[in-house]
């Protein structure tokens, strides 16, 4: 389900990028977030507007040396994790 959606932040999330971190604040909520180095990566590409799922791995493959695989599975975890916390939600379904 994850590879035929598109995502974009959800409206109460304010983000700050802290060198190769960044943090995010839900603040309706009050909690704070922290991303990795990859996290701020997805960050700064949904910063810009929603993305496909396909748009997002292909930002990690191009920055980082890391397989496809690899590269599938930390950002299908990344972004459930997101949906869960309601950081970013899902937008329209890709075809």
């Amino acid at each position: 389900m994850l590879k035929q959606s598109k995502f974009k932040l959800t409206k109460n999330v304010i983000s700050t990028q802290l060198g190769d971190e960044a943090v995010l604040l839900d603040h309706e909520r009050g909690f704070y977030y922290s991303l990795n180095e990859v996290g701020v990566s997805v960050l700064e590409e949904l910063v810009k507007g929603s993305k496909t799922y396909v748009k997002l791995l292909d930002k990690i493959l191009e920055e980082y040396d890391i397989d496809e695989v690899t590269a599938s599975e930390d950002l299908d975890m990344l972004l459930e994790e997101l949906l869960e916390e309601k950081l970013i939600r899902t937008v329209a379904a890709v075809s």
